[in-house]
C-alpha cells in the first residue's frame, strides 16, 4: 500500500470516528435536553387532536379516493397508450398462427390423398 493511500485511509478513519463521536454526544444531549420529551408529546397530542376531529379519517379516505383514481387512471391511459390493442393483436396474431399451421397439415393430407387417388387411377388404366 502506498504512504499516500495510508495517510488518506488514516484522516478517513480519524473524520469516521470524529463522526460517530458528534452524533452519539447529539443524540445524548437531544435525550437529556428533554427536547426528545417534548417532540414526542407534541406528536402524541397532534395526533390524538387529527384522531378526535377526524382527520386521521379524512386523510386515510383521502388516499383510499387518490388510489381509486389512479387506477382509473391507469387503466385509461394503458387504453389510450395501446397497450390493450397491443395485447388483443398479439392474443390475435397467435390464433392465427395455430390457425395457419392446421390449415397447412391439413392442405398437405388432401393433397397426399390426392395424389393416392391419381396415381390410383393411373394404375387402373
Amino acid at each position: 500500500m502506498s504512504e499516500n493511500l495510508k495517510k488518506a485511509q488514516s484522516i478517513f478513519n480519524s473524520a469516521k470516528q470524529a463522526a460517530n463521536q458528534l452524533k452519539d454526544k447529539a443524540i445524548e444531549g437531544y435525550d437529556k435536553s428533554g427536547a426528545k420529551t417534548v417532540v414526542e408529546k407534541s406528536t402524541k397530542e397532534t395526533m390524538d387532536f387529527m384522531d378526535r376531529n377526524g382527520i386521521t379519517d379524512k386523510a386515510e379516505a383521502g388516499i383510499k379516493k387518490l388510489q381509486e383514481v389512479t387506477d382509473i387512471a391507469s387503466e385509461n391511459f394503458d387504453k389510450v397508450s395501446g397497450k390493450r390493442i397491443l395485447e388483443i393483436v398479439e392474443n390475435r396474431l397467435i390464433l392465427q398462427t395455430q390457425y395457419n399451421d392446421l390449415l397447412a397439415s391439413k392442405l398437405e393430407e388432401a393433397l397426399n390423398r390426392i395424389e393416392v387417388l391419381e396415381k390410383s387411377i393411373r394404375d387402373n388404366k
